[in-house]
């Protein structure tokens, strides 16, 4: 079963693990489970090419019968790299020849990334019309990244997910395009509409080489009539968190070792241990970040109390595992559920997940 994360992941803080103290519901005394098993190790990219391209268009026309117009066009250069940020800025002027009309549009873009397999891109796009002061004056921008933007080809070791968070915040909404998520094999586009957050998936093939792509194509024109007046002015920022990550690796875990049915009393101010099973490719105590580890209802609950610092066979099978122990009153069961769920990272980030039943009593 695949785990789900949510929410943006650029960089990751670590929190402060929590010390021992107080009382548990149990104390493990042997364990019902089997060895543990792991599935794939931690994923690793091979990027092949990166570019991040803006095109900056601006024409101002005013009723002056289209006397002639001066137009600037402004086009950024392809930039190409594998490890270096990218970056770009773009910006376009037009003016009537009766300068009745004007026109500026600017653009930038960066895309960075803490390794191959994870980054950020950020796209900001503005204009300003001003001066259209004619009955039937005409002012308009067009093209910001016509059909250009950002892309990335890269080649996973192994199958996995891609994922990208996505925030994008306009002002005016005349003219503004969505952005356009491309990914190999769709049929055409994931549109990403402005004022919008979300997050698309897509999965990985190991050894298979793909191009991620957000393309962009937006602009606003107005026509005035019997009145001075400026704008509309327009502008639109965008975030994407982007990651590529393995399938999760899915442990088992032994929730209240030596206890059967594993009952947890909502009522109870303890502590719920939870024992992370080693397997003879998995060495729970050694592999797992503690502090990353989540558990309860839904597995997302920030509920962790400590980990017992020294390990112990709490299975029999002759490995050592990890034991933690989580705050009852912030794992969120409730009454009736009957699986608990744990969440957390390797030492190296790779996600894993472990279920096991449990019992709730209020």
């Amino acid at each position: 079963m695949e785990g789900i994360r949510k929410g943006p992941r650029l960089f990751i803080g670590v929190t402060a693990l929590l010390l021992a103290g107080g009382c548990v519901e149990s104390t493990p005394t042997g364990s019902d489970k089997a060895p543990g098993v792991l599935r794939p190790s931690a994923l690793v990219v091979a990027p092949s090419g990166s570019s991040l391209k803006m095109k900056a268009l601006a024409n101002a026309v005013s009723n002056d019968f289209n006397a002639v117009t001066t137009v600037t066009d402004v086009e950024s250069d392809d930039q190409i790299a594998t490890f270096a940020p990218l970056s770009v800025a773009v910006q376009a002027q037009s003016q009537s020849a009766s300068g009745q009309a004007s026109v500026v549009a600017t653009g930038s873009a960066m895309a960075m990334w803490s390794d191959p397999a994870e980054g950020q891109v950020q796209w900001a796009v503005n204009w300003v019309i001003v001066n259209i002061g004619a009955p039937g004056g005409v002012a308009g921008v067009s093209a910001i990244a016509p059909d250009e933007g950002w892309r990335y080809t890269f080649t996973p070791d192994q199958d996995g997910t891609f994922t990208l968070d996505f925030s994008i915040t306009a002002d005016f909404t005349i003219g503004i395009n969505p952005f356009n998520f491309l990914w190999p094999g769709d049929p055409c586009c994931t549109l990403l509409p402005p004022n919008t957050t979300g997050t698309v998936t897509r999965p990985v093939i190991a050894g298979t080489e793909f191009t991620v792509a957000l393309t962009n194509n937006s602009g606003v024109s107005v026509t005035v009539g019997n009145c001075c007046a400026s704008g509309p002015d327009a502008s639109m920022t965008a975030t994407f968190n982007w990651r590529i990550e393995p399938l999760v690796i899915h442990v088992e875990i032994d929730i209240k070792p030596g206890s059967f049915p594993n009952s947890i009393n909502l009522k109870s101010g303890g502590r719920v241990p939870v024992a992370i099973l080693s397997a003879a490719d998995f060495d729970a105590p050694a592999q797992v970040h503690p502090t990353s580890l989540t558990f309860g209802r839904t597995g997302d609950e920030a509920s962790l109390a400590f980990c017992t610092k020294s390990a112990e066979d709490v299975n029999g099978d002759g490995l050592l595992d990890l034991v933690c122990h989580f705050n009852t009153q912030q794992t969120g069961f409730q009454s009736g559920d009957t699986e608990g769920i744990l969440k957390g990272r390797t030492a190296d980030g790779t996600p894993i997940e472990g279920r096991d039943g449990v019992r709730v009593v209020s």
